[in-house]
C-alpha cells in the first residue's frame, strides 16, 4: 500500500492532513484527522444507474457496513432514518447538511455512493496466438509421433468472443456538522476480460466479480478504518 500526503494549503496542513491511498483495488482519499472523530454513521441507500439492479447496491451497502462496524463505529439503522425522514427528503438535505440533520439521526457523517456499471458485453475479437486444449490453456507444441519429436506450433489468426465484465462503485463518506468529505473510495479494477476459448479456467460471473471487488475494497476499506481508530 503507498501513501502520498499532498498539502492542500501549508497554513491548515496540520489540522487537514488528506492521504491519498493506492490499494489492489481500490483508490483511497482520506482526511485522516476527520475520520478519527467519527463515532456513528448513517448510510443512505446506493444510487444506481439505469439497468442495474437493486440486488447490486444492497449487497454494496451490506459490505461497507460490516466495515464501520467491525472497526467500532456505529450504524444508525435504516429503519430509524425512514422514520425521521423519507429518503427523497433526506436527499433534499444532503447537501446542506445541518447541525438539524446530526440531531436527528444521531449520526457524524454520511455514507453515499453510487453504482455506475454493472454490466457484461460480448464482443468478437482477432488476434495472433494458439489454438487452445479442453482447458483452454496454450496449445504451443504438437508431437510428431512417426519421427518422436517435439514440433513448436507457430501463432496463427485466431477468431473469438471476448467477455467483458464491468462494475464500478464510487462512496464518499460526508462530515454531517460541515458537510466536508472525509473520505472518498472506489474501485480501481473495474473490468475483468476472458475469452470465450479459455474455456472455465478465467470464467466467472457478473455477480462473482462484483462479489470479489467488494471482498477486496471491504479489505482496503478495513485496513484505512482501523488504522484510524487507534
Amino acid at each position: 500500500m503507498i501513501k502520498k500526503t499532498r498539502v492542500l494549503n501549508y497554513s491548515i496542513f496540520l489540522s487537514l492532513l488528506v492521504v491519498f491511498i493506492s490499494c489492489s483495488a481500490s483508490q483511497i482519499t482520506v482526511n485522516e484527522a476527520k475520520l478519527k472523530k467519527i463515532s456513528s454513521i448513517a448510510i443512505l441507500p446506493i444510487d444506481r444507474a439505469k439497468g442495474i439492479p437493486l440486488s447490486a447496491a444492497i449487497e454494496s451497502e451490506e459490505a461497507f457496513k460490516s466495515c464501520f462496524i467491525q472497526s467500532g463505529i456505529s450504524i444508525v439503522e435504516r429503519k430509524k432514518l425512514a422514520e425521521i425522514l423519507k429518503e427523497d427528503e433526506l436527499k433534499m438535505m444532503l447537501p446542506k447538511y445541518s447541525d438539524e440533520m446530526a440531531s436527528l439521526t444521531g449520526a457524524d457523517a454520511l455514507l453515499i455512493g453510487q453504482i455506475t456499471q454493472y454490466c457484461e458485453s460480448i464482443s468478437d475479437i482477432e488476434y495472433m496466438g494458439y489454438d487452445k486444449d479442453e482447458m483452454g490453456f496454450d496449445i504451443t507444441h504438437k508431437v510428431d509421433e512417426k519421427n518422436n519429436k517435439d514440433i513448436k506450433l507457430e501463432k496463427k489468426k485466431i477468431k473469438d468472443k471476448s467477455h467483458d465484465l464491468n462494475f464500478k462503485i464510487l462512496i464518499r463518506l460526508v462530515s454531517v456538522s460541515d458537510g466536508e468529505t472525509i473520505l472518498v473510495m472506489e474501485n480501481s479494477l473495474s473490468t475483468k476480460s476472458f475469452k470465450e476459448s479459455e474455456g472455465n479456467v478465467f470464467k466467472t460471473s457478473l455477480d462473482r466479480f462484483k462479489n470479489d471487488i467488494l471482498d477486496m475494497m471491504s479489505s482496503d476499506l478495513k485496513k484505512v478504518l482501523t488504522s484510524n481508530r487507534k
